[in-house]
């Protein structure tokens, strides 16, 4: 007897071990739409309970839902129970009406588009008995596999029960396996034309669920057959765009160009960044797309990469004027430390998508700038700040830059050129837009003297004027700048707004005047013409007096062609230029003017 005993207990338990190995439920349910199945009952009905839009939802009643999810080894089972007083559907597409989606990544590649045919969608509605469920196979519009049953509840709501196979979507499910996971309910009360659908989901609030898997939540498979949903994922610096975090955070692109020789478009090169902040850190997350990744110069910042920077206090000082002014830089190809300013602590993290996309996670102590003895962050507190990226898809290429305020490339050296943000409550950080540019600048010369008048910017703290390209004076409260004693020559002013937080605008218009002997000349370069532009084979240059030479300058400052001039009419042969961007100087009698040509 002791033997027999001892031989059940064995069997017994190695059942147990066995049970947990291979983690499949022992009971599966029966898809008829009931969902009053024995099976259900080891599934915790999970709330459906995040608002994508809220036009009529009186209570829950009106709209409300759970989903349970079961799995054995060869399938996964959804149980979606959902409370509607009016239960609506019509002609058309069957999301307009009531309906539910249910999201599935086999893998858990969470891309912010769907790859492969292993990341998939249903489409299901409890109204159209001839076709109650469509959905998104990969890239292709086509219903994926799946067994569906619905049924309805005195017209006060309905059930909805899935069976999915893993081996159509070539996977063994495991123990502790990881997979996609979102469910969507929509609800219309009446005609569409007469109330606005609402929606409720697991986790994607935005309803970008049907085209980016990203934003689903997690299913983590468990040992008896169950399962956990995740929607709420760790804060870490690890790369990982599903951090909740930055779910409500704002997102913001990178608009300012530097250089754009060779962006085609936005896969070519395009990133927008979202920010949060906590008495301890500024977390930062930057994600970027650029089709082609690329690496291989000998210096970092010649590659693609991307370079966060902070003044904590926004001096907006002319150079990095102490410590507490920093950057950091990153590439995508190295596991190395992140580099940039010297000693300045951080912790990042880096996840690439199938060499088409990066995402970079940044998080900054504040610790590294304030003594908490006497000050730390807090509520209403404004920053300097920007982030650049660059992208160079082949060595012969350019690289290209592109930002959120700099547009000199010079916020390597100079924080006034950065942006602004503020810290604000529940973790939010406001970034401001950029002021809006002075407008209508002219200028006029009076014997030696100048003077550069514009329109106001409503949004104007100061103004900044800026001569031939460099700084002629800052900080000016009025719109009007006087400058005496100019020798003759010919020169091109422009002005930059500073709004009250030390934001610069872009650009003016230009305005050109040439001094002569102490008096008004008319403008040389303005009525000089430069064409085409794009040119092909031939640049032509007619200007209104004689040109004494033309230096053709490469975007790297090298001369690649020097003409003497003859005359008041220039034909250059360029078809031995490469394309590309170049700088086209001018020598005139009385004057030096440059004009930008694209040569292609």
């Amino acid at each position: 007897m002791r033997n027999y005993l001892h031989l059940l207990v064995t069997f017994i338990a190695l059942t147990c071990i066995s049970s947990l190995s291979f983690g499949q439920a022992t009971v599966v349910p029966t898809i008829d739409g009931d969902g009053s199945d024995a099976a259900w009952n080891i599934a915790t009905p999970v709330p459906i309970t995040t608002v994508i839009t809220n036009t009529n939802i009186t209570d829950a009643d009106d709209l409300s839902g759970t989903i349970q999810v079961l799995w054995s080894a060869d399938s996964l089972y959804y149980l979606v129970k959902v409370k509607d007083d009016t239960m609506y559907g019509g002609a058309g597409a069957a999301y307009n009406y009531d309906n539910c989606d249910i999201y599935f990544d086999a893998f858990n590649k969470a891309t912010p588009k769907f790859v492969d045919s292993t990341q998939v969608y249903w489409d299901m509605n409890w109204w159209r008995a001839e076709n109650p469920m469509g959905g998104r196979t990969g890239t292709g519009w086509t219903t994926p596999p799946g067994n569906f049953a619905y049924d309805t509840v005195n017209g006060t709501g309905y059930t909805l029960e899935l069976a999915v196979a893993w081996s159509a979507f070539g996977k063994t499910a495991q123990v502790s396996d990881v997979i996609g996971f979102d469910v969507k309910l929509s609800d219309c009360d009446g005609p569409v034309d007469a109330e606005t659908r609402d929606q409720i989901a697991f986790r994607d609030y935005t309803d970008g669920g049907w085209d980016n898997p990203r934003k689903w939540g997690e299913l983590l498979l468990k040992a008896d057959g169950s399962t956990v949903a995740t929607k709420d994922f760790p804060d870490a610096a690890d790369g990982s765009v599903r951090d909740w975090g930055f779910i409500a955070a704002p997102v913001v692109p990178l608009n300012s160009v530097i250089v754009n020789t060779n962006i085609t478009d936005a896969a070519d090169a395009s990133a927008n960044f979202q920010l949060k902040w906590d008495i301890d850190n500024l977390y930062v997350l930057v994600k970027e797309q650029d089709d082609i990744l690329y690496h291989g110069s000998a210096n970092v910042w010649e590659d693609d990469n991307t370079t966060v920077y902070l003044d904590p206090f926004n001096s907006k000082a002319g150079t990095y004027a102490d410590s507490t002014i920093a950057n950091w830089e990153k590439d995508w190809w190295t596991d190395g430390a992140i580099r940039g300013t010297a000693g300045k602590p951080s912790t990042w993290g880096m996840a690439i998508n199938e060499g088409s996309d990066y995402t970079l996670e940044l998080t900054i102590p504040f610790s590294y700038a304030f003594d908490y003895d006497q000050v730390s962050p807090t509520v209403g507190d404004i920053m300097g700040f920007d982030v650049k990226i660059c992208d160079r898809d082949v060595a012969e290429e350019p690289r290209d830059q592109l930002t959120w305020m700099d547009i000199t490339d010079q916020g390597w050296n100079n924080p006034s050129l950065f942006g602004a943000i503020q810290l604000q409550a529940d973790g939010l950080v406001k970034a401001f837009a950029r002021p809006g540019a002075a407008s209508d600048v002219a200028a006029a010369a009076e014997t030696s003297t100048v003077t550069v008048t514009w329109g106001a910017s409503a949004a104007a703290g100061s103004y900044d004027v800026y001569r031939n390209g460099a700084l002629a004076q800052a900080g000016l409260t009025e719109t009007t700048f006087v400058q005496e004693e100019v020798a003759d020559g010919e020169y091109t002013y422009k002005v930059r707004t500073r709004d009250t937080l030390g934001v610069l605008s872009l650009f003016s218009n230009e305005a050109v005047v040439t001094v002569i002997g102490g008096g008004v000349h008319q403008n040389v370069a303005e009525l000089t013409k430069v064409y085409p532009n794009p040119a092909y084979n031939v640049l032509n240059i007619e200007s209104v007096e004689n040109i004494q030479s033309i230096t053709i300058i490469n975007i790297t400052g090298k001369v690649v062609k020097t003409i003497q001039g003859n005359g008041m009419v220039a034909n250059i042969a360029i078809d031995d230029l490469s394309d590309g961007i170049y700088m086209v100087n001018v020598q005139f009698e009385t004057a030096v003017a440059n004009y930008k040509v694209i040569v292609k």
